[in-house]
């Protein structure tokens, strides 16, 4: 949970910090730009009130104070991920087939993604898809820039090897060949295809059900060119 000194504890940090408590979730508390307003009882005040048990009290949540411009408490910030990650016993397959969460994706470096790596081990000439995406990584280099020969889970990378480059918040899944991932790009081709089909099948039946109740005749070709039976369905979740 990162919390800003100039701005305070918001609702919505607030929200955030009842969520967790009522499902059991840990968190890391770290308090932002520091350089800008280095008191923070305020902040430390208002988590108590809100049943945060800090460290300091006795309790088992970290504070760690940073400020990203100078760099302040970056490090203690990772550790206390690290050690919050330990004692949740936290951890991956590492030997299974490798998944991406992507970052970051430009252009001006030469077609450059930024991810981190989820799960397996991860190096150059691997051939990995996501939706109608998909490449060999042909470099990879940590988040300083160097050439490094693999990446474990959790670790930040940044690689090449995508014409066409994958969106941040997707996850790219490692496959055994390139004819798999061609394979893989032409079946979700058909499955964007369909569901898009399938889209202005649904617009088409909601106008066409608007029609009806205004005494128009329906299109009932278009209706048959979908083999479905529509429905209404209302879910509700948390």
């Amino acid at each position: 949970v990162i919390i800003s000194a100039v701005d305070g504890v918001q609702p919505q940090t607030e929200e955030a910090i009842e969520i967790a408590a009522k499902y059991g979730i840990p968190i890391v508390v770290a308090i932002s730009k520091i350089d800008r307003r280095g008191e923070t009882d305020h902040i430390t005040t208002r988590l108590k009130e809100l049943g945060v048990e800090l460290e300091e009290d006795g309790g088992d949540v970290q504070l760690i104070k940073i400020s990203s411009v100078e760099g302040t408490g970056i490090p203690e910030l990772l550790g206390a991920l690290r050690l919050q990650a330990e004692l949740s016993e936290i951890n991956v397959p590492i030997p299974c087939r490798a998944e991406l969460s992507i970052v970051e994706s430009e252009t001006k470096s030469g077609n450059e993604v930024a991810a981190i790596v989820r799960c397996g081990i991860l190096k150059p000439g691997m051939t990995f898809v996501s939706g109608l995406t998909y490449g060999r990584i042909d470099s990879l280099t940590d988040q300083n820039g160097a050439t490094i020969s693999r990446a474990t889970p959790g670790d930040p990378v940044r690689f090449g090897g995508f014409s066409m480059l994958p969106k941040p918040g997707n996850v790219l899944m490692q496959v055994s060949s390139d004819e798999h991932a061609k394979n893989f790009h032409l079946f979700m081709k058909e499955v964007y295809k369909t569901e898009g089909g399938r889209e202005d099948f649904l617009q088409t039946l909601n106008l066409e059900t608007k029609g009806m109740i205004y005494d128009r005749k329906p299109d009932n070709n278009n209706v048959r060119a979908y083999d479905s039976i529509p429905f209404n369905l209302v879910v509700k979740a948390e």
